[in-house]
This record gives structure tokens, C-alpha cells and sequence, in this order.
């Protein structure tokens, strides 16, 4: 089956920009692209049978539950036709792209979706955007945890990727990273940066190694490497300031281990760093 880039949409500001950057994907790696918008009745159903079944019997509740099927089909309905033309505006027609609604609980779903998937495109905030504008998305956090697959963790404005920035530690998932980077041919044609943090003296030597290996995998892959450079201090302040210094369009960095880099994606430190960075994230487990 021909792989395709995963979109996944749910009617917020991020919808649009989601689609513009798989699309972006899609073209660069020569794939189709499906958007996926996810109906969840589940907040619905557990609050009816609290406050409804009990109070006023199961006849209203179940009506209630039908009502929001309803209202949940149209709002999907308006999402993809939306999405379908922003998908269109881009050159996506036919058999290379397909809309998709279910109804299930998020993550499942995304998992389930993604087998055929290369990469999922979700945005880094969602519906929910103008009441917690200091925030990430739960879901976003949920799906990156789950997912088997990169993802593209998607900014809310669209902005043309010209300058990537690759965080590399050494650890297993950034290896895993410069491999596909390697062999897709995504980064073709772009500027490349490489960075390496130590926070401690002692930490220096190893960083120093890190940022050795990234830079010769780089060059191996025959990346278009503008610099190399080992960063001083606190990570995620680092990497968040040379991302403004540098004008870097998208980071790319590994989502789990046990150094301070990986650790951003999913740790303490992962606010910090998604809420300072105004660019989008590729992320690899």
C-alpha cells in the first residue's frame, strides 16, 4: 500500500496551517496525503449517564447522545470540506488525498490510522487554543507518546521551511532521525544546522563528541550542513534562542530517552521549550 502523510485536523486555527505543512511533506517525500478528523462522544456519554440516567431515565440521555452524533457530523463534515480545498489550493486531487471522519477516542484512532502512515501532522495546540493561550495541547502531548510513527508537531501559523535545525545527542532516537533524514531525501536542498547542549563542564567532552558524529552522519547524507555548533547552558533557553538567532524554520530532534535533550519532547521541560519555539517540530522516538 502507498504510504501517505497523516493529517490530523479538529476545526481550530491549526487545521489550516496542519494541512499546508503535510502537504509540504507529502510533495517533498513524493506521497499522498489523508486528512482525519476525530469525533470523541466520550466526555458526552460518561457526563449523560451521571447526570442524566439517573435523574431522568435513559430516554432523554439517548436522545441527547443522537442530537450530538448529529451536530459532531456536520461539524466533520464542514472540517473536511474545508481541509479538502486548502489540500486542493495545493495541488492534492484524486487519488493522492482522502478525507477521512470517525468517531472513537482520539489517540486510538491516530494509531490505528497511522499503520499506512509516514508521518503524522498534528498541531501543537487545538480547539481549544484562545482559552489557555500559555498551554499545549493535552492531545498533541498524548499522541506523541502513543504514535509509533514522526511527528510533525505543527505550529499555528504556516511559514516556508528553509532552515532546519537538528538537536542531536547521540541517542538512539536522533540516530534513528539522521537515518530517515538520510534515506527520504527530505531535507534535500535546505539549509542545515546542527546543535549539541551541555549544561555542565562536565559535559562538555561528550557534547563535543555528539555534535563530531551528528556532523559526519550529516555530511554522509550529503546535507547542505551551513554549521555546526555546541551550545552552553540550560538546554531548552539554548536551542529556543539560537532557533530566533539562526531564523530556523523547523526543529528537528528525538522524542524520549534520558538526556535533557530528549527528554524535552515529553518531561518537565517540555512546555518550555514547544511554548518558546514558534516553529514547527519533527519529532523521532
Amino acid at each position: 500500500m502507498v504510504k501517505k502523510i497523516l493529517i490530523c485536523v479538529d476545526g481550530s486555527k491549526y487545521g489550516e496551517s496542519c494541512c499546508r505543512y503535510g502537504s509540504w511533506l507529502a510533495k517533498r517525500l513524493k506521497m499522498g496525503a489523508e486528512g482525519l478528523y476525530v469525533s470523541s462522544l466520550l466526555e458526552y456519554e460518561l457526563s449523560g449517564i451521571t447526570d442524566l440516567g439517573g435523574g431522568y431515565g435513559l430516554q432523554p440521555y439517548h436522545v441527547l447522545i443522537e442530537n450530538i452524533q448529529k451536530v459532531e457530523e456536520t461539524k466533520g463534515k464542514a472540517i473536511g470540506k474545508r481541509i479538502t480545498k486548502v489540500m486542493q489550493d495545493e495541488g492534492f486531487l484524486g487519488a493522492n488525498y482522502e478525507f477521512k471522519q470517525r468517531t472513537g477516542q482520539l489517540v486510538d484512532v491516530i494509531v490505528e490510522e497511522e499503520v499506512n502512515a509516514e508521518l503524522v501532522v498534528l498541531g501543537k495546540r487545538g480547539k481549544g487554543m484562545n482559552l489557555a493561550k500559555s498551554h499545549l495541547g493535552a492531545s498533541m502531548e498524548r499522541v506523541v507518546r502513543a504514535s509509533k510513527k514522526p511527528c510533525f508537531i505543527a505550529s499555528k501559523d504556516y511559514r516556508n521551511i528553509k532552515r532546519v535545525l537538528i538537536a542531536y545527542d547521540g541517542g538512539g532516537s536522533c540516530v534513528k532521525a539522521m537515518d530517515y533524514l538520510n534515506k527520504s531525501g527530505l531535507l534535500n536542498d535546505l539549509d542545515v544546522y546542527i546543535v549539541t547542549a551541555a549544561e555542565k563542564e562536565g559535559d562538555v567532552e561528550m557534547a563535543k563528541k555528539y555534535l563530531e558524529q551528528g556532523t559526519i552522519v550529516a555530511k554522509a547524507g550529503g546535507h547542505r550542513l551551513v554549521r555546526s555548533e555546541l551550545l552552553r547552558g540550560i538546554v531548552e533557553d539554548e536551542i529556543s534562542e539560537y532557533i530566533k538567532k539562526e531564523s530556523i524554520d523547523l526543529l528537528i530532534m528525538g522524542a524520549y530517552g534520558h538526556s535533557r535533550i530528549r527528554e524535552l519532547i515529553i518531561g518537565s521541560t517540555t512546555t518550555a521549550m514547544l511554548q518558546r519555539c514558534e516553529v514547527p517540530a519533527l519529532l523521532f522516538r
